[in-house]
């Protein structure tokens, strides 16, 4: 679960901050799956990084379950939350088993040594995400869209209550778009946890998530796609003298 609270979010310090957004209060239950869409530059990735703690927020309040993210040990976030990035660093001599094995590491002993659970969870993944074939590859010698995947791999492997991903569909072809975004629901509704992607597909995300963070350059605001669709916001998300949304189609389309 995440607990939203009166949240800015930017960059700098003191009088040299940059204030990209204020979020409006919301919070994501265990168990849901949400989109989080908006123009290019509003803040999305920013938000996903604040929510994880990787950037600290100008001003607000963030809870994870119960805990107070500004307040949590790093042991203790790193067994909650995780980031999958749209380009994730890592050591191109890593084989995609070693990656995916890295979400692990908040569980291993003190040296690092993972048991036959672990194991058994890394391979899991690893099925889940349609990477069998390539575990024995090094990171170097797979595409932008496996390495993508790849990336998702690791964040089950990490097995926490709350999954963040930024983009997690760019690079992949459709079929493994819909294999990413099966999952991501499988993930929200059977095994209950806190899923928020970022996302520029929102024709597959109307069809897929439970509810939409839409942001704006002025507003956020959550609710369901049937409901966004009905008053009109999506319609109003771009420069409508260029593009069109219908909600009887569920589908955008160039004006002419």
């Amino acid at each position: 679960m995440i607990i939203v609270r009166d949240l800015s979010i930017g960059y700098g310090f003191g009088t040299g901050q940059v204030t990209l957004s204020q979020i409006r209060d919301f919070s994501l239950e265990s168990g849901s799956l949400t989109a989080l869409i908006g123009p290019n530059g509003v803040g999305k990735s920013t938000l996903l990084q604040t929510l994880s703690g990787s950037l600290k927020p100008l001003n607000g309040q963030i809870k994870i379950g119960h805990h107070d993210l500004a307040q949590m040990a790093p042991e203790l976030r790193a067994k909650s939350l995780s980031l999958v990035l749209t380009k994730s660093d890592h050591s191109r001599q890593l084989t995609v088993a070693e990656f995916v094995s890295l979400g692990r590491l908040p569980y291993a002993n003190w040296i690092g040594a993972l048991n036959l659970q672990d194991q058994e969870i890394i391979q899991s993944a690893i099925i889940a995400t349609d990477l069998s074939a390539l575990q024995g590859k090094k990171c170097s010698d797979i595409s932008d869209g496996e390495m993508q995947r790849v990336a998702i791999a690791r964040a089950l492997a990490q097995d926490t209550s709350v999954i963040l991903l930024d983009e997690p569909t760019t690079h992949l072809d459709l079929h493994h778009k819909a294999l990413v975004l099966k999952l991501l629901k499988d993930l929200s509704s059977k095994h209950h946890k806190t899923v928020l992607y970022a996302t520029h597909d929102i024709e597959l995300a109307l069809d897929t998530v439970d509810q939409i963070l839409l942001m704006t350059a002025t507003d956020t605001k959550l609710a369901t796609p049937e409901i966004l669709m009905t008053n009109g916001d999506l319609n109003n998300l771009f420069p409508q003298e260029h593009v069109h949304f219908d909600p009887k189609s569920r589908r955008f389309s160039m004006r002419e």
